[in-house]
């Protein structure tokens, strides 16, 4: 019962998302950005992996409340 009530009070922790596209010489070029809530860490790269790549996006990176990357993804077919 007490895992049940710390499962419960527990409070969305606020992550973003950035799409990244490669841009010449200068690296990558963040294209969007979007904020999601998630309960932690394992929860916002499950949202991700649901997310709507915009065009030109080769890649995603999700950062924490305190903008430290917590994980990053290549797209696959990279187009």
């Amino acid at each position: 019962m007490d895992e049940l009530e710390r499962i419960l009070a527990a409070r969305p922790q606020r992550f973003r998302l950035q799409f990244f596209a490669v841009a010449d010489d200068r690296g990558p070029s963040i294209v969007a950005e979007i904020e999601i809530q998630a309960a932690d860490a394992s929860a916002a790269i499950r949202a991700a992996a649901e997310a709507d790549w915009p065009p030109r996006a080769i890649g995603l990176r999700i950062l924490d409340h305190e903008g430290r990357e917590i994980f990053e993804r290549l797209r696959a077919d990279r187009r």
